[in-house]
């Protein structure tokens, strides 16, 4: 409740997703929903991203962090993806919004997103060869995951 008065999110026929196999920990389940929470009282994020981001976590299966898989696409998690109409492969990182202001040391080969950024909310859970189609500039693109180069979970950083 904010202001006097309930967000109520409503999910459209073209936005249904397909998540039976999608996955997140519950650590990063209890901290994104936490993040939607702040975020929705400050009324910074754009209410569609909130909204987005709402559905998800109630369609993914929350798993202990121990018991994700290591193909498995999750929060600071350093993925190759490919882009199916160009090709082009780049290496991404799904963050917090906090993690944005602290760029000091921040990789110059990876791309990080926020976690409201399409492409993350498109990847987030998913697995290794897994197709997914995600928003764009140019709208709807196919993108491949190809490869998980660093997850938090396969080396028990729990706290990332």
């Amino acid at each position: 409740m904010v202001s006097g008065f309930a967000f109520v999110f409503v999910n459209p026929p073209s936005q249904v997703m397909q998540t039976s196999e999608r996955q997140i920990s519950g650590l990063d389940h209890i901290r994104l929903m936490s993040l939607l929470q702040d975020d929705l009282e400050k009324s910074v994020v754009p209410p569609r991203s909130l909204h987005r981001l709402y559905l998800l976590l109630n369609s993914v299966q929350r798993c202990r962090p121990e018991d994700i898989r290591e193909d498995t696409v999750t929060m600071n998690s350093d993925i190759m993806i490919r882009h199916s109409r160009s090709g082009q492969k780049e290496i991404i990182r799904i963050i917090y919004p906090a993690d944005c202001s602290s760029t000091d040391n921040l990789d110059d080969k990876v791309r990080y997103l926020e976690i409201y950024d399409p492409t993350a909310m498109g990847i987030l859970g998913r697995k290794v060869n897994e197709i997914c189609r995600v928003s764009g500039d140019g709208g709807e693109e196919p993108v491949v995951i190809e490869k998980v180069l660093f997850q938090p979970e396969a080396h028990r950083l729990y706290n990332l």
